[in-house]
């Protein structure tokens, strides 16, 4: 092996590795046995927050006005958008009259304008013409028929859509899995 030169290894790895490994597990382990020794008290504020999730999400769900409800979103253009079930209307409806009455996306505003039935009413009235308020102004002016009603919604600058609501039917919020996983570190019926 002429030419070569070999280099001594440096004595402190081999002398101060070990002792260092040494000191550092004992100062560790201890901490982390007497974690998994007591029960972990943010595990029950886990699942108190989630459950709480759950409840709001389903009253959500559930509510007269929750997702559950919608049926129809649709865009608003400007000047007019004429609301009905027939097929001329902009916005279609799946009930109620033909013909409910027309939107009007306006500079001034949105202003509303009912047909000439007793079936529409505009905020529990017969009204024949109202400025609308849209969801981010208060609450929404609501054009019902039967059990079907819609109000504007804004979203974006200058997008106006109409959010079609019918009453909700019976629901379940579903199956939820069991908060166990963080416990045992087991998924349930894995």
């Amino acid at each position: 092996m002429a030419g070569k030169i070999k280099y001594p290894r440096p004595v402190t790895s081999r002398f101060f590795l070990l002792p260092a490994l040494l000191l550092i597990s004992s100062l560790v382990l201890p901490a982390v046995a007497s974690e998994a020794d007591s029960p972990d008290p943010s595990a029950e504020e886990h699942r108190e927050v989630i459950e709480d999730w759950r409840q709001r999400r389903h009253l959500r769900l559930a509510s007269e006005d929750g997702w559950l409800t919608l049926v129809g979103l649709e865009w608003l253009q400007e000047g007019e958008n004429r609301v009905g079930k027939g097929e001329q209307n902009h916005v279609r409806l799946s009930s109620g009259p033909d013909y409910w009455g027309s939107v009007y996306l306006e500079p001034e505003g949105i202003r509303f304008v009912r047909a000439s039935t007793d079936r529409v009413t505009v905020d529990g009235s017969l009204a024949e013409e109202v400025m609308m308020v849209a969801d981010t102004d208060g609450e929404p002016t609501l054009v019902k028929s039967g059990k079907l009603s819609f109000y504007v919604i804004f979203r974006d600058p200058m997008l106006y859509a109409s959010k079609t609501r019918r009453p909700r039917r019976a629901f379940s919020s579903g199956a939820w899995i069991t908060m166990t996983y963080k416990e045992t570190g087991e998924l349930p019926g894995a």
